[in-house]
Protein backbone atom coordinates (compact mmCIF):
# COMPACT_ATOMS: atom_id res chain seq x y z
CA UNK A 1 0.00 0.00 0.00
CA UNK A 2 1.73 3.13 -1.10
CA UNK A 3 0.79 6.26 1.24
CA UNK A 4 -0.21 9.26 0.07
CA UNK A 5 0.98 13.08 0.83
CA UNK A 6 -2.14 14.94 0.08
CA UNK A 7 -3.66 17.02 2.53
CA UNK A 8 -5.18 15.84 4.81
CA UNK A 9 -3.60 12.13 4.60
CA UNK A 10 -1.70 10.24 7.74
CA UNK A 11 1.08 10.00 6.07
CA UNK A 12 0.86 14.00 5.10
CA UNK A 13 -0.14 14.22 8.99
CA UNK A 14 3.03 12.46 9.80
CA UNK A 15 5.48 14.31 7.49
CA UNK A 16 4.17 17.60 9.01
CA UNK A 17 4.17 17.15 12.79
CA UNK A 18 7.34 14.90 12.76
CA UNK A 19 6.20 11.67 13.35
CA UNK A 20 7.80 8.31 13.00
CA UNK A 21 7.65 7.67 9.25
CA UNK A 22 9.24 4.17 9.22
CA UNK A 23 5.46 2.87 10.23
CA UNK A 24 2.47 2.80 7.65
CA UNK A 25 -0.10 5.31 8.19
CA UNK A 26 -4.02 4.94 7.69
CA UNK A 27 -6.38 6.65 9.12
CA UNK A 28 -8.88 5.95 11.74
CA UNK A 29 -12.12 4.06 10.96
CA UNK A 30 -14.29 6.13 14.11
CA UNK A 31 -12.80 9.45 13.84
CA UNK A 32 -10.87 10.04 10.37
CA UNK A 33 -7.11 10.80 12.17
CA UNK A 34 -4.00 9.46 11.53
CA UNK A 35 -3.10 5.38 12.85
CA UNK A 36 -0.53 3.52 12.53
CA UNK A 37 -0.39 -0.10 11.77
CA UNK A 38 0.73 -2.29 14.19
CA UNK A 39 1.23 -5.50 12.82
CA UNK A 40 -0.20 -7.74 9.56
CA UNK A 41 -1.34 -11.17 9.46
CA UNK A 42 -2.78 -13.64 7.22
CA UNK A 43 -6.07 -15.50 8.56
CA UNK A 44 -7.74 -18.43 7.27
CA UNK A 45 -10.96 -17.77 5.42
CA UNK A 46 -13.46 -19.73 3.41
CA UNK A 47 -12.38 -18.77 -0.20
CA UNK A 48 -8.95 -18.25 1.23
CA UNK A 49 -6.38 -16.71 3.54
CA UNK A 50 -7.29 -12.66 4.58
CA UNK A 51 -4.68 -10.37 5.34
CA UNK A 52 -5.50 -8.73 8.75
CA UNK A 53 -4.35 -5.65 10.25
CA UNK A 54 -4.36 -4.08 13.75
CA UNK A 55 -4.05 0.08 14.17
CA UNK A 56 -4.05 2.19 16.68
CA UNK A 57 -4.83 5.82 15.89
CA UNK A 58 -3.34 9.07 17.47
CA UNK A 59 -6.65 9.04 19.74
CA UNK A 60 -6.41 5.61 20.98
CA UNK A 61 -8.90 3.62 19.06
CA UNK A 62 -7.94 0.41 17.90
CA UNK A 63 -9.63 -1.88 15.43
CA UNK A 64 -8.28 -5.60 13.95
CA UNK A 65 -9.76 -5.62 10.72
CA UNK A 66 -9.05 -7.28 7.12
CA UNK A 67 -6.58 -5.03 5.23
CA UNK A 68 -8.68 -4.34 2.39
CA UNK A 69 -10.69 -2.20 4.52
CA UNK A 70 -7.60 0.88 5.35
CA UNK A 71 -7.95 3.92 3.75
CA UNK A 72 -4.78 5.98 3.70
Amino acid sequence: MTQSMTPGSAAHFAAEHDVRTDHEYVMCPECGLPAMVEWRSHAAGTSGAVEHVKIRCVDRHWFLMPAETLTG
